[in-house]
């Protein structure tokens, strides 16, 4: 039972970490679209 909880957390940790790549690219492609958007 320890060990499925250890994982659990270790997959919670792993979205978490995932979560927080997504909306850093999010934020890079919003501001390179703006940047476009200025240029065209």
């Amino acid at each position: 039972m320890g060990e499925a909880v250890t994982q659990v957390r270790e997959l919670v940790d792993h979205l978490q970490a995932l979560t927080v790549q997504a909306d850093i690219l999010s934020l890079k492609y919003e501001s390179e679209s703006d940047r476009g958007r200025e240029l065209a």
